[in-house]
């Protein structure tokens, strides 16, 4: 008779190394390649940056610009997106997170018209996702809101509107896999992730052991399949 096979070991703290995205000009430089629904090419440009006080909260503010362009049925967009993320690591296996801010460009007739989002979650969101055990799920529930801010344009004023951004959301982490990307092989964490209302809809992501870094991710919904795969990343400038 074959011997059983052993249960998956593991824990969700070897994914990541919670410290990096407190250790201030720490630059993570990923390019991504898009196949499915949506193809093209997007360059994400991270940069850790300093404390910073958001909503009355102490939080880490990392910059990220995204770049690229992405085809979806037949029409080229031009991505042109700078972010700035408030995070906190607030435990040995937790980062709370605070909100962001989002500033892009819409093309419209031709013309560029700047729009900008803020999202604050009230009360801070509490990702516990790292103190997982392989084959462990979570559900988290959090809420917020979102402001998007768009420009004038022909002399028009702008406009704003604000929406309640309630979440519900499981995460299981699935295994530890080595998969081959475009930019290299890697130990991975597998996790899997889907709304609570919506459980058919599930995003799988592969993070690169002590690093936290997504180098694939896929997600399937009734609209088909979206790879998002990494073709480049870089940690400090140096290959990954």
């Amino acid at each position: 008779m074959p011997a059983p096979t052993p249960a998956p070991t593991g824990s969700a703290a070897q994914c990541y190394d919670l410290s990096l995205a407190e250790v201030a000009g720490t630059n993570i430089n990923i390019v991504y390649s898009y196949s499915g629904i949506i193809t093209g090419t997007q360059t994400v440009d991270t940069t850790v940056g300093t404390l910073k006080t958001f909503e009355g909260n102490q939080a880490i503010e990392s910059s990220a610009k995204t770049s690229g362009t992405n085809t979806v049925a037949g029409i080229t967009t031009s991505i042109d997106t700078t972010g700035k993320y408030y995070t906190r690591k607030t435990g040995a296996a937790e980062v709370t997170v605070y909100g962001a801010l989002i500033s892009a460009t819409q093309n419209v007739a031709g013309f560029s018209v700047p729009v900008d989002s803020k999202t604050v979650w009230s009360p801070p969101f509490v990702d516990r996702r790292y103190s997982l055990a392989v084959g462990e799920s979570l559900t988290q529930t959090y809420s917020g809101s979102t402001t998007v801010t768009t420009g004038g344009l022909f002399g028009q004023p702008g406009s704003s509107t604000t929406t309640a951004t309630p979440i519900s959301n499981v995460v299981k982490f699935v295994s530890i896999e080595t998969i081959t990307v475009p930019a290299g092989t890697y130990s991975t964490c597998k996790f899997q992730e889907w709304a609570t209302s919506k459980p058919s809809d599930v995003t799988t992501s592969w993070i690169v052991v002590g690093k936290g870094v997504a180098v694939k991710t896929e997600g399937t919904t009734s609209a088909g399949t979206q790879t998002i795969s990494a073709t480049s990343v870089k940690l400090n400038g140096q290959k990954l």
